[in-house]
């Protein structure tokens, strides 16, 4: 059962949660044993609504059942935080996880892109490498908006160009827009067109 708090004489055009009023609060279902599998679910509609309250709430219950150890709830959570504009709570959680995957790195790395931090982004994305772990067409496009110096973001190409992701429809859209942004005309329609 879903529960809709609304702002005094406002009314949602649908019951459909995507396509709630920013006003609308959303309250997940109330389920008996929850499995790590209803958390993720609601943590994305959490993170999809912006509803960072209910998101600490859903947190908070995935600590008090012992949910933890599942890597993808705390892919999960660092997405949430990183998309509510919590930089800090979403490092917090990836700093914490004893075993980063590709998707931790890249929610992370977001976080940064998201925060404004474009120099703690590409730090990350550095220590990413040296701890071994590969880049893919997601961490790519997360990562080229942060490229400010032309010189980052050629490097960020060319390791595009020598994984494949060149081609991918994120990432060349990331190169032309990060050329774009370093007045580099040459650069982003090589990227657009590899």
């Amino acid at each position: 059962m879903r529960v809709l708090l609304l702002k005094p004489n406002t009314k949602p055009k649908s019951p459909h949660p995507h396509t709630l009023s920013p006003n609308c609060l959303y309250t997940a279902p109330q389920i008996s044993s929850p499995t790590p599998t209803d958390f993720s679910s609601q943590l994305s509609k959490f993170t999809h609504l912006q509803n960072i309250k209910n998101g600490r709430k859903a947190h908070a219950q995935i600590i008090k059942t012992g949910c933890t150890s599942f890597p993808f709830l705390h892919n999960s959570l660092i997405n949430m935080y990183a998309k509510c504009g919590q930089t800090y709570e979403s490092l917090l959680i990836f700093e914490s996880t004893q075993e980063n995957n590709v998707i931790s790195w890249t929610s992370a790395i977001s976080a940064f892109v998201r925060g404004n931090m474009p120099y703690k982004a590409m730090s990350l994305f550095s220590r990413m490498r040296r701890e071994g772990t590969q880049p893919n067409q997601f961490t790519l496009s997360a990562i080229l908006p942060s490229c400010w110096e032309l010189k980052n973001g050629v490097q960020i190409h060319s390791l595009a160009c020598k994984n494949g992701f060149s081609s991918d429809v994120f990432v060349a859209s990331a190169l032309v827009d990060m050329y774009s942004k370093c007045l580099d005309m040459v650069g982003a329609r090589k990227g657009a067109f590899g």
